[in-house]
Protein backbone atom coordinates (compact mmCIF):
# COMPACT_ATOMS: atom_id res chain seq x y z
CA UNK A 1 0.00 0.00 0.00
CA UNK A 2 1.22 3.47 -0.96
CA UNK A 3 2.21 5.83 2.06
CA UNK A 4 0.46 8.73 0.12
CA UNK A 5 -1.10 9.08 -3.09
CA UNK A 6 -2.69 12.48 -5.27
CA UNK A 7 -6.12 11.36 -6.84
CA UNK A 8 -6.63 11.45 -10.42
CA UNK A 9 -8.92 14.31 -10.06
CA UNK A 10 -9.29 17.94 -8.18
CA UNK A 11 -11.70 20.11 -7.09
CA UNK A 12 -12.63 23.85 -7.88
CA UNK A 13 -9.96 25.51 -5.90
CA UNK A 14 -12.14 28.94 -6.38
CA UNK A 15 -15.08 27.49 -4.92
CA UNK A 16 -12.99 26.47 -2.00
CA UNK A 17 -11.37 29.71 -1.05
CA UNK A 18 -15.12 31.31 -1.28
CA UNK A 19 -16.28 28.62 0.90
CA UNK A 20 -13.53 29.58 3.18
CA UNK A 21 -14.11 33.11 3.13
CA UNK A 22 -17.48 32.22 4.40
CA UNK A 23 -16.42 30.46 7.43
CA UNK A 24 -16.36 33.67 9.48
CA UNK A 25 -16.27 31.95 13.09
CA UNK A 26 -13.01 32.13 15.47
CA UNK A 27 -11.06 29.26 15.10
CA UNK A 28 -10.16 26.99 18.05
CA UNK A 29 -6.80 25.81 19.08
CA UNK A 30 -5.49 22.51 18.25
CA UNK A 31 -6.60 20.09 21.20
CA UNK A 32 -2.65 18.21 20.75
CA UNK A 33 -0.47 21.17 21.92
CA UNK A 34 2.59 18.74 22.49
CA UNK A 35 2.54 17.94 18.64
CA UNK A 36 3.03 21.63 17.29
CA UNK A 37 5.05 24.67 18.02
CA UNK A 38 3.44 28.18 17.16
CA UNK A 39 -0.43 28.16 15.99
CA UNK A 40 -2.58 25.26 14.83
CA UNK A 41 -5.99 26.08 14.66
CA UNK A 42 -8.96 24.86 13.04
CA UNK A 43 -13.06 24.88 12.83
CA UNK A 44 -15.18 21.61 13.02
CA UNK A 45 -17.47 21.15 10.08
CA UNK A 46 -18.75 17.20 10.87
CA UNK A 47 -17.61 16.40 14.65
CA UNK A 48 -18.37 13.61 16.86
CA UNK A 49 -21.86 14.05 18.79
CA UNK A 50 -20.34 14.03 22.21
CA UNK A 51 -17.21 15.34 22.54
CA UNK A 52 -14.41 17.07 24.73
CA UNK A 53 -12.90 19.11 21.95
CA UNK A 54 -14.10 20.72 18.85
CA UNK A 55 -11.64 19.29 16.79
CA UNK A 56 -11.35 15.82 18.15
CA UNK A 57 -11.92 13.36 15.23
CA UNK A 58 -13.33 10.81 17.18
CA UNK A 59 -12.87 6.96 16.03
CA UNK A 60 -14.71 4.37 14.16
CA UNK A 61 -17.47 3.89 17.19
CA UNK A 62 -18.30 7.64 17.20
CA UNK A 63 -21.77 9.10 16.57
CA UNK A 64 -21.06 12.40 14.57
CA UNK A 65 -22.89 14.84 13.41
CA UNK A 66 -23.00 18.38 11.12
CA UNK A 67 -22.18 21.82 12.97
CA UNK A 68 -24.28 24.82 11.34
CA UNK A 69 -20.63 26.15 10.31
CA UNK A 70 -20.94 23.25 7.68
CA UNK A 71 -24.71 24.95 6.19
CA UNK A 72 -22.98 27.84 5.19
CA UNK A 73 -20.22 26.10 2.92
CA UNK A 74 -21.91 24.40 -0.30
CA UNK A 75 -19.13 23.71 -1.68
CA UNK A 76 -17.12 21.17 0.94
CA UNK A 77 -21.00 19.74 1.00
CA UNK A 78 -20.67 18.77 -2.20
CA UNK A 79 -17.40 17.52 -1.70
CA UNK A 80 -18.22 15.41 1.25
CA UNK A 81 -21.15 13.84 -0.88
CA UNK A 82 -18.41 13.10 -3.39
CA UNK A 83 -17.04 10.11 -1.39
CA UNK A 84 -19.60 7.00 -1.56
CA UNK A 85 -18.71 5.68 2.29
CA UNK A 86 -19.44 7.27 5.89
CA UNK A 87 -17.97 10.57 6.44
CA UNK A 88 -16.76 10.24 10.09
CA UNK A 89 -14.84 14.04 10.78
CA UNK A 90 -14.40 16.72 8.61
CA UNK A 91 -12.46 19.74 9.84
CA UNK A 92 -11.05 22.88 8.30
CA UNK A 93 -6.95 22.61 9.57
CA UNK A 94 -5.20 26.12 9.78
CA UNK A 95 -1.22 25.58 10.39
CA UNK A 96 -0.43 29.62 10.40
CA UNK A 97 3.20 30.83 8.68
CA UNK A 98 5.98 29.73 10.88
CA UNK A 99 4.70 26.98 12.72
CA UNK A 100 5.43 23.73 13.11
CA UNK A 101 3.59 20.16 13.57
CA UNK A 102 5.74 18.00 14.73
CA UNK A 103 7.13 14.72 14.19
CA UNK A 104 4.65 11.89 15.48
CA UNK A 105 2.66 9.03 14.38
CA UNK A 106 -1.30 8.57 14.47
CA UNK A 107 -1.37 4.76 15.13
CA UNK A 108 -5.08 4.32 15.06
CA UNK A 109 -5.74 6.06 12.03
CA UNK A 110 -4.89 3.38 9.18
CA UNK A 111 -6.92 2.45 6.05
CA UNK A 112 -6.14 -1.31 7.77
CA UNK A 113 -8.17 -0.10 11.09
CA UNK A 114 -10.51 0.72 9.21
CA UNK A 115 -10.35 4.87 8.41
CA UNK A 116 -9.09 6.74 6.24
CA UNK A 117 -8.02 10.34 6.22
CA UNK A 118 -8.40 12.52 3.04
CA UNK A 119 -6.39 16.21 2.84
CA UNK A 120 -7.62 18.85 0.32
CA UNK A 121 -5.45 21.66 0.60
CA UNK A 122 -7.23 25.22 -0.25
CA UNK A 123 -4.39 27.52 0.41
CA UNK A 124 -0.50 26.85 0.77
CA UNK A 125 2.51 28.07 -0.38
CA UNK A 126 5.80 26.49 -1.50
CA UNK A 127 8.07 26.81 1.99
CA UNK A 128 5.40 24.33 3.14
CA UNK A 129 7.26 21.14 4.05
CA UNK A 130 5.18 18.31 4.83
CA UNK A 131 7.45 15.11 5.02
CA UNK A 132 5.54 11.51 5.72
CA UNK A 133 7.28 7.94 6.13
CA UNK A 134 10.66 10.34 5.30
CA UNK A 135 9.43 11.03 2.02
CA UNK A 136 8.34 14.96 1.34
CA UNK A 137 4.73 15.35 -0.52
CA UNK A 138 3.60 19.08 -2.16
CA UNK A 139 0.28 18.84 -2.15
CA UNK A 140 -1.05 21.91 -4.01
CA UNK A 141 -4.66 23.74 -3.85
CA UNK A 142 -7.91 21.99 -5.24
CA UNK A 143 -5.87 18.57 -5.09
CA UNK A 144 -7.29 15.57 -3.18
CA UNK A 145 -4.82 13.23 -1.10
CA UNK A 146 -4.55 10.27 0.60
CA UNK A 147 -2.00 9.55 3.01
CA UNK A 148 -1.25 6.88 6.05
CA UNK A 149 -1.02 9.11 9.00
CA UNK A 150 -0.09 6.00 11.09
CA UNK A 151 2.95 6.46 9.78
CA UNK A 152 5.82 8.99 11.13
CA UNK A 153 5.14 12.52 9.87
CA UNK A 154 5.61 16.40 10.22
CA UNK A 155 4.55 19.57 8.57
CA UNK A 156 6.80 22.87 8.56
CA UNK A 157 5.69 25.87 7.21
CA UNK A 158 8.05 28.49 6.38
CA UNK A 159 6.05 30.28 4.44
CA UNK A 160 4.49 33.89 4.85
CA UNK A 161 0.93 33.00 4.28
CA UNK A 162 -1.33 30.60 6.72
CA UNK A 163 -1.51 26.88 5.33
CA UNK A 164 -5.51 25.85 5.24
CA UNK A 165 -6.81 22.16 4.10
CA UNK A 166 -9.86 20.54 4.16
CA UNK A 167 -9.18 17.49 6.23
CA UNK A 168 -12.32 14.57 6.07
CA UNK A 169 -11.95 11.14 7.80
CA UNK A 170 -13.50 8.36 5.56
CA UNK A 171 -14.71 5.08 6.95
CA UNK A 172 -13.66 2.07 4.94
CA UNK A 173 -15.96 0.37 2.77
CA UNK A 174 -16.17 -1.65 -0.72
CA UNK A 175 -16.55 1.36 -2.72
CA UNK A 176 -13.69 3.14 -1.21
CA UNK A 177 -11.86 -0.15 -1.35
CA UNK A 178 -12.38 -0.19 -5.02
CA UNK A 179 -11.08 3.12 -5.46
CA UNK A 180 -8.02 2.63 -4.01
CA UNK A 181 -7.61 -0.27 -6.29
CA UNK A 182 -8.38 1.70 -9.14
CA UNK A 183 -6.17 4.71 -8.43
CA UNK A 184 -2.88 1.97 -7.40
CA UNK A 185 -2.84 2.82 -3.66
CA UNK A 186 -3.56 -0.81 -3.04
CA UNK A 187 -2.82 -3.79 -5.12
CA UNK A 188 -5.93 -6.04 -5.93
CA UNK A 189 -7.17 -7.82 -2.97
CA UNK A 190 -4.17 -6.58 -0.96
CA UNK A 191 -3.74 -8.35 2.70
CA UNK A 192 -3.47 -6.37 5.54
CA UNK A 193 -0.62 -6.10 7.64
CA UNK A 194 -0.17 -8.61 10.49
CA UNK A 195 -0.58 -6.35 13.74
CA UNK A 196 0.41 -9.24 15.72
CA UNK A 197 3.90 -10.18 14.29
CA UNK A 198 5.37 -7.56 16.70
CA UNK A 199 4.29 -9.83 19.73
CA UNK A 200 5.09 -12.98 21.32
CA UNK A 201 2.81 -15.48 21.82
CA UNK A 202 2.08 -14.59 25.22
CA UNK A 203 1.52 -11.22 24.62
CA UNK A 204 -1.06 -12.15 22.46
CA UNK A 205 -2.44 -14.09 24.36
CA UNK A 206 -2.88 -10.96 27.30
CA UNK A 207 -3.78 -8.44 24.75
CA UNK A 208 -6.10 -10.70 22.93
CA UNK A 209 -7.92 -11.12 26.25
CA UNK A 210 -7.60 -7.42 27.70
CA UNK A 211 -9.17 -6.29 24.20
CA UNK A 212 -12.29 -9.00 24.10
CA UNK A 213 -12.92 -7.65 27.94
CA UNK A 214 -13.73 -3.85 26.62
CA UNK A 215 -16.26 -5.33 24.51
CA UNK A 216 -16.43 -2.81 21.37
CA UNK A 217 -16.70 -3.53 18.38
CA UNK A 218 -13.13 -1.75 17.28
CA UNK A 219 -11.17 -3.71 20.25
CA UNK A 220 -13.11 -6.90 19.31
CA UNK A 221 -12.17 -7.03 16.19
CA UNK A 222 -8.01 -5.91 16.81
CA UNK A 223 -8.05 -8.71 19.06
CA UNK A 224 -8.96 -11.34 16.51
CA UNK A 225 -6.81 -9.89 13.86
CA UNK A 226 -3.66 -10.92 16.38
CA UNK A 227 -4.55 -14.30 15.76
CA UNK A 228 -6.27 -14.17 12.15
CA UNK A 229 -3.83 -11.71 10.44
CA UNK A 230 -4.51 -13.17 7.10
CA UNK A 231 -8.59 -11.79 7.70
CA UNK A 232 -8.82 -8.39 6.63
CA UNK A 233 -10.51 -5.50 9.31
CA UNK A 234 -13.38 -5.66 9.70
CA UNK A 235 -15.21 -3.19 7.12
CA UNK A 236 -17.88 -1.03 7.69
CA UNK A 237 -21.48 -1.39 6.78
CA UNK A 238 -21.85 0.04 3.19
CA UNK A 239 -23.27 3.58 2.35
CA UNK A 240 -27.22 3.45 2.21
CA UNK A 241 -26.68 3.54 -1.55
CA UNK A 242 -24.38 1.21 -2.37
CA UNK A 243 -27.54 -1.71 -1.29
CA UNK A 244 -30.04 -1.00 -3.50
CA UNK A 245 -31.72 -3.92 -4.68
CA UNK A 246 -31.56 -6.94 -2.37
CA UNK A 247 -35.20 -8.27 -3.13
CA UNK A 248 -36.49 -8.43 -6.26
CA UNK A 249 -39.82 -5.98 -5.45
CA UNK A 250 -37.38 -2.75 -5.74
CA UNK A 251 -38.03 -1.07 -8.94
CA UNK A 252 -35.04 0.03 -10.72
CA UNK A 253 -35.37 3.50 -13.04
CA UNK A 254 -32.32 4.15 -15.57
CA UNK A 255 -31.83 7.65 -16.56
CA UNK A 256 -30.28 7.34 -20.26
CA UNK A 257 -28.68 10.10 -21.13
CA UNK A 258 -27.67 10.63 -25.10
CA UNK A 259 -24.06 9.59 -25.41
CA UNK A 260 -23.73 7.83 -22.23
CA UNK A 261 -23.35 4.16 -23.43
CA UNK A 262 -27.29 4.66 -22.07
CA UNK A 263 -28.02 1.73 -25.01
CA UNK A 264 -25.31 -0.59 -24.04
CA UNK A 265 -26.19 -0.52 -20.66
CA UNK A 266 -30.62 -0.96 -21.51
CA UNK A 267 -29.75 -4.16 -23.53
CA UNK A 268 -27.97 -6.05 -20.92
CA UNK A 269 -30.60 -4.76 -18.59
CA UNK A 270 -33.29 -6.59 -20.80
CA UNK A 271 -31.27 -9.58 -21.93
CA UNK A 272 -30.92 -10.39 -17.78
CA UNK A 273 -34.64 -10.61 -17.60
CA UNK A 274 -34.43 -7.48 -14.57
CA UNK A 275 -37.70 -6.88 -13.58
CA UNK A 276 -39.08 -4.36 -12.83
CA UNK A 277 -37.27 -1.84 -14.68
CA UNK A 278 -38.25 1.56 -16.15
CA UNK A 279 -35.77 3.32 -18.85
CA UNK A 280 -35.91 7.06 -19.17
CA UNK A 281 -34.74 7.95 -22.03
CA UNK A 282 -33.16 11.57 -22.95
CA UNK A 283 -36.22 13.14 -21.14
CA UNK A 284 -36.09 14.91 -18.19
CA UNK A 285 -37.60 12.34 -15.63
CA UNK A 286 -39.08 14.72 -12.71
CA UNK A 287 -42.61 14.00 -13.90
CA UNK A 288 -41.85 10.29 -14.40
CA UNK A 289 -40.62 9.76 -10.98
CA UNK A 290 -42.93 8.57 -8.40
CA UNK A 291 -42.87 10.87 -5.26
CA UNK A 292 -42.77 8.36 -2.99
CA UNK A 293 -39.25 6.65 -3.58
CA UNK A 294 -38.83 4.21 -0.50
CA UNK A 295 -38.68 1.06 -3.17
CA UNK A 296 -37.26 2.78 -6.05
CA UNK A 297 -33.37 2.69 -7.16
CA UNK A 298 -32.28 4.87 -9.75
CA UNK A 299 -29.46 5.08 -11.39
CA UNK A 300 -27.70 6.76 -14.75
CA UNK A 301 -24.42 7.36 -16.52
CA UNK A 302 -22.32 10.81 -17.01
CA UNK A 303 -19.31 11.77 -19.30
CA UNK A 304 -17.17 14.29 -19.38
CA UNK A 305 -19.02 17.16 -21.45
CA UNK A 306 -16.27 18.04 -23.76
CA UNK A 307 -16.06 14.50 -24.90
CA UNK A 308 -20.25 14.09 -24.66
CA UNK A 309 -20.90 17.27 -26.92
CA UNK A 310 -18.15 16.30 -29.64
CA UNK A 311 -19.74 12.28 -29.43
CA UNK A 312 -23.28 14.41 -30.25
CA UNK A 313 -21.82 16.04 -32.76
CA UNK A 314 -20.71 12.52 -34.76
CA UNK A 315 -23.24 11.13 -34.25
CA UNK A 316 -25.64 13.86 -35.76
CA UNK A 317 -22.98 14.01 -38.40
CA UNK A 318 -21.79 10.84 -39.20
CA UNK A 319 -19.64 12.15 -41.76
CA UNK A 320 -17.87 14.67 -40.68
CA UNK A 321 -14.89 13.27 -39.60
CA UNK A 322 -12.34 15.62 -40.31
CA UNK A 323 -11.37 18.71 -38.62
CA UNK A 324 -13.15 21.57 -39.77
CA UNK A 325 -15.71 24.26 -38.49
CA UNK A 326 -18.72 22.28 -38.61
CA UNK A 327 -18.16 21.42 -34.94
CA UNK A 328 -18.26 25.51 -34.23
CA UNK A 329 -21.45 26.25 -36.44
CA UNK A 330 -22.64 23.17 -34.15
CA UNK A 331 -21.56 24.82 -30.76
CA UNK A 332 -22.68 28.11 -31.95
CA UNK A 333 -26.47 27.00 -33.07
CA UNK A 334 -26.90 25.20 -29.53
CA UNK A 335 -26.13 28.52 -27.50
CA UNK A 336 -28.20 30.67 -30.09
CA UNK A 337 -31.10 27.79 -29.32
CA UNK A 338 -30.48 27.44 -25.56
CA UNK A 339 -30.84 31.55 -25.40
CA UNK A 340 -34.44 31.92 -24.84
CA UNK A 341 -36.39 28.53 -25.37
CA UNK A 342 -37.89 26.80 -22.66
CA UNK A 343 -36.30 23.78 -20.78
CA UNK A 344 -38.37 21.08 -22.49
CA UNK A 345 -37.68 22.81 -26.01
CA UNK A 346 -34.16 23.15 -25.93
CA UNK A 347 -30.93 20.90 -26.24
CA UNK A 348 -30.02 19.90 -22.71
CA UNK A 349 -26.20 19.91 -22.88
CA UNK A 350 -26.01 19.61 -19.64
CA UNK A 351 -26.43 15.84 -18.39
CA UNK A 352 -27.70 17.58 -14.71
CA UNK A 353 -31.38 18.85 -16.14
CA UNK A 354 -31.96 15.12 -16.60
CA UNK A 355 -30.92 14.06 -13.45
CA UNK A 356 -32.83 16.86 -11.46
CA UNK A 357 -36.65 17.50 -10.39
CA UNK A 358 -38.44 20.72 -10.07
CA UNK A 359 -37.04 22.01 -6.56
CA UNK A 360 -33.36 21.08 -7.76
CA UNK A 361 -33.17 17.82 -6.11
CA UNK A 362 -30.75 15.26 -7.28
CA UNK A 363 -32.79 12.11 -8.68
CA UNK A 364 -30.06 9.45 -8.64
CA UNK A 365 -28.98 7.09 -6.06
CA UNK A 366 -25.67 6.07 -8.51
CA UNK A 367 -24.30 7.96 -11.42
CA UNK A 368 -21.42 5.41 -13.22
CA UNK A 369 -19.12 7.19 -15.36
CA UNK A 370 -18.04 6.73 -18.79
CA UNK A 371 -14.80 6.66 -19.00
CA UNK A 372 -14.47 3.64 -16.71
CA UNK A 373 -17.16 2.34 -18.19
CA UNK A 374 -16.60 -1.63 -18.19
CA UNK A 375 -15.75 -1.32 -14.77
CA UNK A 376 -18.99 0.95 -13.71
CA UNK A 377 -21.45 -0.79 -15.32
CA UNK A 378 -20.09 -4.44 -13.41
CA UNK A 379 -20.15 -1.92 -10.52
CA UNK A 380 -23.45 -1.03 -10.50
CA UNK A 381 -24.94 -4.44 -11.59
CA UNK A 382 -23.19 -5.48 -8.67
CA UNK A 383 -25.12 -3.87 -6.07
CA UNK A 384 -28.10 -5.24 -8.31
CA UNK A 385 -27.04 -8.65 -8.62
CA UNK A 386 -27.22 -8.81 -11.59
CA UNK A 387 -24.60 -11.01 -13.77
CA UNK A 388 -22.94 -9.85 -16.79
CA UNK A 389 -21.30 -12.20 -19.46
CA UNK A 390 -19.71 -9.27 -21.81
CA UNK A 391 -20.38 -5.91 -22.24
CA UNK A 392 -20.98 -5.15 -26.13
CA UNK A 393 -20.61 -1.49 -27.42
CA UNK A 394 -23.66 -0.24 -29.13
CA UNK A 395 -24.11 2.96 -31.18
CA UNK A 396 -20.12 3.78 -30.57
CA UNK A 397 -19.16 6.19 -33.29
CA UNK A 398 -15.67 6.30 -34.19
CA UNK A 399 -13.78 9.42 -33.89
CA UNK A 400 -10.44 11.32 -32.74
CA UNK A 401 -9.86 11.66 -28.81
CA UNK A 402 -11.78 14.60 -27.79
CA UNK A 403 -8.65 16.95 -26.82
CA UNK A 404 -7.30 16.07 -30.38
CA UNK A 405 -10.13 17.82 -31.84
CA UNK A 406 -10.71 21.02 -29.51
CA UNK A 407 -9.16 24.65 -30.05
CA UNK A 408 -9.48 27.41 -27.25
CA UNK A 409 -12.34 28.93 -28.76
CA UNK A 410 -14.40 25.71 -28.95
CA UNK A 411 -13.23 24.83 -25.26
CA UNK A 412 -14.68 27.75 -23.99
CA UNK A 413 -18.09 27.50 -25.93
CA UNK A 414 -18.69 24.08 -24.58
CA UNK A 415 -17.22 25.61 -20.82
CA UNK A 416 -20.21 27.98 -21.41
CA UNK A 417 -22.62 25.31 -22.80
CA UNK A 418 -22.38 22.69 -19.60
CA UNK A 419 -21.20 24.94 -16.88
CA UNK A 420 -23.25 23.19 -14.67
CA UNK A 421 -21.84 19.44 -14.99
CA UNK A 422 -18.62 20.86 -14.92
CA UNK A 423 -19.19 22.52 -11.44
CA UNK A 424 -21.14 19.39 -10.53
CA UNK A 425 -19.52 16.46 -11.62
CA UNK A 426 -15.33 18.41 -10.89
CA UNK A 427 -14.90 17.56 -14.74
CA UNK A 428 -11.99 19.27 -16.56
CA UNK A 429 -11.09 19.52 -20.05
Amino acid sequence: MKSSHKFSWQFDKEKLEQDLASADQDWVDHFNTDYYQGEWSGLGLRIPKKYNHLLNPGDNDTVYEDTPLLEKLPYVRHILNYFRCEVTSARLLKLTAGSVIKKHKDPDLSYWNGLARIHIPITTNDLVKFIIDDSRVKMLPGECWFAEFCLPHYIENKGTCDRVHLVIDLKVNEWLKELFEREGILSFNEPGPNPGNQFSAAEKSDIFNTLVAMGTPSATTLAHNLYKPSEKVEQSPPHPNESPNNDQEKKVIFLHIHRTGGTTITQLLRQSGYSPTQVIHGELPSVKIPMHRENIFIFTFARNPWDRLLSWYFYLHQHAIQQDNGFNRFLDELLEENKEAPVNEKFLCNQLDYLTDQNDLFLPDEVGRFEQFEYEVRRIFRLLSIPIPSIPKLNDVSKPKYKDFYDQETMEKVAQLCKKDILYFNYKF
